[in-house]
């Protein structure tokens, strides 16, 4: 019988019996009621009642490589004021992009409002997916839960910045051969920014190290995000794919960064006129003693040098790689190609970020990350993709089998040790350190500070300890900062599992290369324009301005974010006549948390900045 209830016979189709209502007084019926008055004039409903997503107009990877695309967003991460609870927009500019009548955010990519929703779309898309890979949710390192997100903070061709102190990530627009760049406007350069922060926010002593390591794992780190979040694209990945013919050993756009930059700066030289892109993860560099490199290469496509962003292309390489080699073991198990990138990426995000929660918490080598990542596919993958891992690390020269086999006795067997249920603080955490230093193998006379405790989704819990080794800068190659001090840090990281078991044990103390490679590059990068002494200005005295700056600091180490106008190596007080407390008197040189994607002199950004952010102080004040 057909589940209306209709009765066919010979006669056809016969209509269903009449059903008649009782009328009398209290009967009911379940009949719906129509012509029912429904008058609200007062609540306006939100967006989230009624859908799930608002679509945004973004570009997918770079402006030089396609044309924008319709993707959404959760109305959580994109409420009005072109905010959500981890990223805020302030635009310089002083607009505020509005949602359409359907409460979508769709802009051209002429318009202002474009730069913002586009920045603000790849940021939280590189938040959430480290945040999925680590389990947690990842802090900032200043603690608040907001960070801004300036789409156009100044018109110098700096590109773009992450600075803790002001808690901001800044991109610039600017013309370079006739052709405006939007920094903003390419997710490679927004996801980069965004990585520093991430990374910052995790492990916040990597990015005050003045050594050669740390800063150079902080640009690789943030370029493998870069690329992460591109494969996130499902539309990306099937362009790679069929680009490629499935063999992404050739290059394509999923391997080069910020082409629309790196096109306008390698037109610059001769010599890489035709290279357009700023870095490519596709590459054969390997690591080289730190004594035979030079500081900057003399090609930077082809060459190698100590400067952060041209080192980091030896790990960034690894990484990739590791990447294409996971991505082949999957396709050798009869998995379609477009699946198989995708797990690969999974894998590759959740070892990456897993290196980080295991390894060092400041002073360190790609040695020291490529062993905590092969802890970390032990620990969380059951060992499947070692012999990938030290595969490739030792093609990299950035693992010998001797190096290996000392990290195997050091710390692949850490003692039997579990985490009290009383360790919920810093001094008891400390207590408990004490108490196993023996066991731990812990020298006895270096005092250790605890940094910080956690624990993810699955009950894993780590603990971190920082120690500090003062290194006085002696030699005239220091200029005016011979005699000055700076901090480099230990420390160590411990993980347990869910049952309370010590799972994995990092120590790693300043060492004599480590104090010989942070003298060495801090000499370099003063003579690069790399570092350069600046000030700010507040009440209390003196204060900090930026990451690539090396800063006197006063003694009340009191740092506001205001800056002066004129920002120069040789600037001095007494020649600038400016109404602020003497310099001759106890300093400490310091490094603070500011990352940019292309090394610029940090005179030419800094002045451009000022203007940005205190248009009436620059007027007042601005030397002739």
């Amino acid at each position: 019988m057909p589940e209306n209830g209709n009765r066919i016979d010979d006669r056809g189709p016969q209509r269903p019996a009449l059903r008649v209502i009782d009328p009398s007084p209290g009967a009911t019926a379940n009949l719906p009621i129509h012509g029912t008055v429904q008058f609200d004039l007062q609540t306006r409903p939100s967006l989230a009642a009624w859908r799930e997503n608002v679509r945004v107009n973004v570009y997918p990877q770079d402006p030089f490589v396609d044309q924008p695309v319709l993707r959404s967003m959760p109305v959580q991460e994109l409420r009005e004021g072109v905010v959500n609870d981890r990223f805020r927009i302030r635009d310089s500019r002083g607009i505020v992009a509005q949602p359409d009548t359907r409460g979508d955010y769709i802009f051209h990519p002429e318009q202002d409002e474009f730069d913002q929703i586009n920045a603000l779309y790849y940021a939280t898309l590189a938040l959430r997916m480290c945040e999925n890979y680590a389990g947690r949710p990842l802090p900032w390192s200043f603690g608040a839960g907001q960070i801004l997100i300036d789409p156009c903070v100044g018109t110098t061709v700096a590109n773009a910045y992450y600075n803790e102190t002001d808690r901001v990530l800044g991109f610039f627009t600017f013309k370079l051969n006739g052709e405006e760049i939007h920094a903003s406007q390419s997710s490679d350069i927004v996801t980069h920014e965004v990585g520093h922060a991430i990374l910052d926010g995790m492990r916040d002593l990597l990015n005050v190290s003045f050594s050669f390591g740390p800063e150079a794992f902080h640009e690789a780190f943030c370029d493998m995000v870069a690329i992460l979040v591109a494969l996130h694209d499902n539309g990306l990945i099937e362009r790679v794919l069929a680009d490629t013919e499935n063999d992404l050993k050739t290059e394509s756009f999923l391997s080069y960064l910020a082409e629309a930059l790196g096109k306008h700066h390698n037109a610059k030289d001769p010599r890489t006129a035709n290279v357009f892109y700023l870095r490519n993860a596709l590459n054969n560099l390997l690591t080289e003693p730190f004594d035979l490199l030079p500081y900057l290469p003399k090609n930077r496509v082809t060459g190698l040098g100590r400067e952060a962003h041209s080192f980091s292309r030896v790990y960034t390489g690894a990484l990739y790689n590791i990447l294409v080699a996971i991505y082949e073991q999957h396709k050798k198990q009869k998995w379609a190609p477009a699946v198989a990138l995708g797990m690969a990426r999974d894998i590759v995000g959740e070892l990456l970020v897993r290196s980080v929660e295991l390894g060092p918490v400041a002073e360190s080598s790609f040695e020291d990350f490529a062993w905590a990542m092969i802890m970390a596919d032990r620990i969380f993958m059951q060992g499947k993709y070692e012999k990938i891992l030290s595969k490739e690390f030792r093609a990299r020269r950035i693992l010998t089998p001797k190096k290996i086999a000392a990290f195997e006795a050091k710390f692949a067997k850490p003692p039997d040790l579990m985490l009290p249920e009383f360790v919920n603080d810093t001094q008891s955490a400390e207590k408990f350190l004490e108490a196993n230093r023996g066991a731990l193998g812990l020298p006895d006379r270096v005092t250790f500070s605890a940094q910080g405790g956690y624990r993810d989704r699955y009950d894993n819990r780590f603990l971190t300890y920082r120690t500090v080794r003062p290194v006085k800068l002696d030699g005239a190659e220091f200029l005016k900062y011979a005699g000055q001090t700076v901090p480099l840090y230990g420390g160590i990281t411990m993980m347990f599992d869910a049952s309370g078991v010590l799972r994995n044990f990092t120590y790693r103390a300043v060492e004599d290369e480590d104090v010989k490679q942070a003298r060495k590059q801090i000499a370099d990068m003063l003579a690069a324009g790399h570092l350069a002494f600046s000030i700010s200005e507040s009440e209390q005295g003196l204060g900090m301005l930026q990451r690539t700056a090396i800063i006197t600091l006063g003694t009340d180490r009191k740092p506001t974010t205001r800056v002066l106008t004129k920002i120069d190596p040789d600037y001095t007080p007494t020649k600038k006549k400016l109404t602020i407390p003497v310099l001759d008197q106890a300093f400490e040189i310091i490094r603070v948390s500011m990352q940019v994607m292309d090394q610029p002199k940090i005179k030419e950004y800094a002045q451009q900045w000022l203007k940005v952010m205190n248009p009436e102080k620059s007027r007042k004040k601005s030397p002739q």
